[in-house]
């Protein structure tokens, strides 16, 4: 099980026995979290730099530590390629899909206004997913700024954002150019 769960990023720790997983019900606590490879070497990385000099454990601690150096690199740039993948192809919209973008455009400043005041949702065909800062829509893929983080997680999450919500100027930045490309549209999300 120990190989499975580090194959797969995930920690498992336990206060209950062994024995318990054998065919009965278990008992005790047990929580399972979600440790991704690069955290996971970022800890041994730790640990080696808070080694004792003068140790047998710290006989070579420079080229272990560029061992694991080189790896925490490698992983992490897996991870966000891994990452950057998997957020443009599950929002890649199917060929026959087409989006319709506003045939008279508003200003960046009247956008700001009537969003302010109806508040705007996601296009039904609209894909929205994020990890973290980075955020995937239709197959293309935008970092946000710190500030439109919680909105947009929020437009993400419930495929629309309340008038209240659309007022700092990352968050409106960031819409109005999904807008030009009619993926937002104003007010409530429309009955299907």
């Amino acid at each position: 099980m120990r190989k499975w769960c580090r194959l797969f990023g995930l920690e498992v720790r336990t206060t209950a026995a062994p024995a318990q997983f054998r065919g009965r019900q278990p008992k005790g606590d047990y929580t399972v979290k979600r440790l991704l490879p690069s955290q996971r070497m970022e800890q041994e990385f730790f640990q080696l730099t808070r080694r004792l000099p003068g140790t047998a454990a710290a006989a070579h601690p420079l080229s272990e530590a560029v061992r694991l150096g080189a790896q925490l690199m490698l992983q992490r740039a897996l991870e966000q390629e891994v990452t950057e993948f998997l957020g443009r192809y599950l929002t890649e919209p199917k060929a026959h899909v087409v989006f319709s973008p506003p045939r008279r455009p508003l200003a960046p400043s009247a956008f700001a206004a009537r969003a302010a005041r109806q508040g705007v949702h996601l296009d039904l065909k609209t894909q929205l997913l994020f990890h973290g800062r980075r955020f995937f829509v239709n197959g293309e893929s935008c970092a946000v700024e710190r500030e439109a983080l919680a909105p947009l997680t929020r437009l993400a999450d419930k495929r629309a954002l309340p008038a209240a919500l659309v007022t700092s100027g990352g968050t409106t930045q960031r819409l109005y150019q999904w807008y030009r490309a009619g993926y937002i549209g104003f007010g409530p999300i429309p009955a299907a």
